[in-house]
């Protein structure tokens, strides 16, 4: 994963001075490449790539910008800065400066794909931007940031809170699409998946397939272009499948690397469908087994955790398997289909056609989608027509655990690409619920140690144009992403289009849990959160016991509050005030 971190001095006092050049020398001594971006900032980079870091329409792009068309409104920040204009002009996985004529930086601005995290802060009258707060700075800067438990509480109640506010008190996140002044704190959303939403595209369905193929193609080529030396992820699932093929065809770079797990389960092997993709696209994938090994207590502290829980890292063996495979083939950055499910609409359901009759009202019972929902949901015309005619506004949706799990609290505010979503259909709207679960897999993992995960159906153009296209079409009104199997329909083998199932992985992860339990019991029930009263310790005691795995499940659950345990305990660590003893 590629890091960077920015310190801008706004003033000359002698004491702000030292500490830059102080904190210049730890990233130094971590292994950053450090650079001038003025006399009065500098950045430091990590990770398996270097950051490009070039100008572009006033300002400073620290990552990959890729050109791009379509007008937005213009925003104008700090000093004049007129975001709009980078906006306008380039997508990718970037976080963009702008610098004040002295050197500063005042404005800073997040791509909206979020690929690139970023966060900032003030310490010792030093600004900070970066994609982390790697433990060696917080320890060498020692801000007085604090836990934030009551927010804890609210995103395990509601996992995509997570990837929004921090969930510590101090530094400030800057969301993908904002545009943010240090000098004044005032932040403006100049993207949100809604913007897209409410200016939807009318084309055929034909010239819909051409655009979303074409859209897809050119994201892919252009990530694959930047990414170095380049794996794949093959599934067997149809995302992953278009994502591969589209790699094929790539002018820039093809994968070293296309590797596949599979399960013990018979629904988690899919090497059926992997081999059926290998002899379409003529490429040579290893299979290789999902390494099944029991949750440890050293697997639950070796999660890696940067200022976010991450909940892409709850597989650790099978995590530091492929880690190894890709550092043996020496690669940089790993392709996944990640992201296809929410934005090709998958699962379909009676909410498509809620929204094709807020559409067009009336005429939407003369259309073929309704007889088709219809016998794709098993209801009734006349449930489905009901439905949409009684459909009430929206509220913002959310992913909600158990109840009896976590402890009481006072709710938080929705995601907030999740407010102001009035005028769009149900199904639209869990298509932007969909773009918000896409910001999870961006988390931190063993593997993404030492590569980066590069995730093209979650890139701005793609994202863009799935929004702006009606979830009818993008079902053709009669299946889940009908409309992308009808793009890629002549690249990928006939089994993997018409495919209906989907690979399972419930049994891989009940198994570690159920043969973990000795180590994941202790880990949550004498845990900090059970300490902070965050999780309910008798329902998780319950839970925790192998029959109770075996007919209630609960499994994601588990691993997010043990992911989320070792994110304080790291944390707190981290944060513990350095002693004497500690510097020698």
């Amino acid at each position: 994963m590629r890091a960077f971190l920015v310190c801008s001095r706004p003033d000359d006092a002698p004491m702000a001075e030292r500490l830059s050049r102080a904190a210049r020398a730890l990233a130094a001594r971590e292994g950053y490449v450090v650079r001038d971006l003025s006399a009065r900032a500098w950045i430091a980079e990590a990770g398996p790539l270097p950051l490009p870091l070039v100008e572009h329409e006033g300002w400073t792009v620290v990552g990959d910008a890729f050109p791009r068309h379509g007008p937005t409104e213009r925003l104008v920040g700090r000093d004049g800065s007129d975001v709009g204009a980078l906006h306008d002009t380039v997508w990718g996985r970037y976080v963009a400066l702008k610098l004040t004529s002295d050197g500063r930086v005042a404005d800073v601005f997040r791509d909206p794909s979020g690929a690139l995290d970023c966060l900032v802060w003030t310490a010792h009258g030093l600004d900070f931007i970066g994609s982390d707060a790697p433990a060696w700075l917080v320890r060498g800067v020692q801000p007085s940031w604090r836990i934030a438990f009551d927010r804890i509480g609210a995103a395990l109640d509601n996992p995509l809170l997570a990837t929004a506010a921090l969930l510590l008190d101090g530094p400030e996140a800057v969301l993908p699409g904002e545009l943010r002044s240090l000098a004044t704190g005032s932040v403006a959303s100049v993207w949100r998946p809604r913007d897209s939403a409410v200016r939807p595209l009318r084309l055929d369905d034909s010239a819909a397939a051409r655009l979303l193929q074409d859209t897809v193609d050119a994201a892919v080529e252009a990530l694959a272009g930047a990414s170095g030396r380049i794996a794949a992820e093959v599934s067997g699932g149809f995302d992953s499948s278009v994502v591969a093929a589209c790699l094929t065809r790539a002018g820039a770079a093809r994968p070293r690397l296309w590797l596949n797990a599979y399960g013990l389960d018979p629904a988690a092997d899919e090497r059926h469908y992997v081999d059926a993709l290998a002899k379409k696209i003529k490429i040579a994938p290893a299979c290789v087994p999902r390494t099944d090994a029991p949750l440890t207590e050293a697997w639950l502290g070796l999660m890696p955790h940067g200022v976010r829980p991450s909940l892409a890292a709850l597989d650790g063996p099978h995590d530091q398997d492929w880690s190894d495979r890709m550092r043996g083939a020496d690669i940089q950055s790993l392709f996944t289909g990640k992201g296809g499910d929410g934005l090709f609409i998958q699962p379909m359901t009676s909410a498509v056609f809620t929204d094709l009759w807020r559409d067009r009202g009336a005429a939407a019972v003369l259309d073929p989608a309704l007889s088709a929902v219809a016998r794709r949901t098993e209801r009734s015309v006349w449930t489905l027509l009901k439905s949409a005619i009684g459909a009430r506004p929206v509220t913002a949706p959310r992913d909600a655990t158990p109840v009896d799990l976590i402890a009481p609290y006072d709710p938080s505010p929705p995601h907030p690409w999740l407010l102001d979503l009035d005028g769009l259909g149900p199904a639209k709207i869990h298509q932007i619920l969909g773009v918000v679960h896409g910001q999870t897999v961006y988390g931190r993992s063993l593997k993404t140690r030492w590569v980066d995960a590069v995730h093209p159906l979650l890139s701005q153009p793609v994202v863009d144009l799935c929004l702006a296209l009606p979830t009818y079409q993008l079902t053709l009104g009669r299946r889940d992403r009908a409309l992308a199997r009808r793009a890629f329909a002549d690249r990928l083998p006939g089994v993997i289009v018409s495919r209906r199932s989907k690979g399972e992985l419930s049994g891989y992860f009940g198994r570690m849990i159920a043969d973990g339990l000795d180590a994941v019991r202790p880990w949550l029930l004498e845990g900090r959160l059970a300490a902070e009263g965050i999780i309910n310790r008798e329902s998780f005691d319950l839970l925790l016991r192998r029959e109770s795995l075996a007919w209630r499940g609960g499994y994601v659950e588990i691993l997010t509050a043990a992911a989320f345990e070792g994110w304080v305990r790291a944390w707190e660590d981290r944060l513990r005030p350095v002693s004497t003893s500690d510097r020698s």
